[in-house]
């Protein structure tokens, strides 16, 4: 059943307007303004009228307050009574903080990353300094010195617990043959043999070249397999 209000401002049922509008007699209780079924639905009405005013009243309330609350914490919000574009608002600028914060400390490892390999590509230079330094550029053995050098550099990181890969202890002890190799060739161990009256220099001659053609055989079939 729905009630409403007259002009007067008297609550007053479906039935009962209708009851009016004809000027019947009807002896229904409840039509009887006084008779308590309508006086406790009148009531009930009352209760509702009050509860909603109040809600409204904190709803007015609670945008006064977050008003004065976006107005003290973010000038650039002033006058925005929407609690939600406030929370929006924050998630936002924490974000940005968090982005912020991230990037310094991404900047922060880049900068001692470059560093770090400034020192360690300036000792790498320091390392082979003397070796350029006894170099010239009209001898191929300044070269095979050099390549020698870095050969054992390597084989020094594979053998170390820098290195990565599984089979690294393998590969560093085939550069050291390598470089055993290259040592027989290039100090002329058997020319010395000839010279020590061990071999005749026909052999000597023949035993230094297959040597050469043995290291760099060794050296390119392995050589792709030295890295980490």
């Amino acid at each position: 059943m729905a009630y409403w209000k007259d002009r007067e401002g008297k609550i007053m049922s479906n039935m009962e307007n209708s009851w009016n509008r004809n000027k019947k007699d009807h002896t229904d209780p409840i039509w009887d303004v006084d008779h308590p079924k309508y006086l406790s639905l009148k009531s009930q009405f009352a209760r509702e009228k009050v509860n909603k005013e109040n809600a409204q009243k904190e709803k007015a309330a609670k945008a006064v307050e977050d008003k004065k609350a976006l107005d003290n914490e973010s000038p650039e919000f002033t006058g925005i009574l929407d609690r939600e574009t406030y929370m929006q608002w924050k998630l936002l600028m924490n974000l940005e903080e968090d982005g912020q914060t991230e990037r310094k400390n991404r900047d922060m490892k880049d900068i001692y990353s470059n560093i770090t390999w400034f020192f360690r590509r300036l000792k790498r230079v320091l390392d082979f300094l003397p070796i350029i330094w006894r170099g010239y550029d009209f001898d191929y053995a300044h070269a095979i010195e050099l390549f020698r050098y870095q050969l054992e550099r390597t084989a020094d990181l594979l053998e170390s617990d820098k290195a990565y890969t599984i089979d690294s202890n393998i590969h560093a002890q085939k550069i050291r043959t390598a470089i055993k190799l290259m040592d027989k060739v290039y100090d002329e161990e058997y020319m010395e043999d000839f010279y020590d009256k061990k071999i005749s220099i026909e052999e000597a001659i023949k035993k230094q070249e297959r040597a050469h053609q043995l290291v760099w055989k060794y050296i390119e079939h392995n050589i792709q397999g030295w890295w980490d």
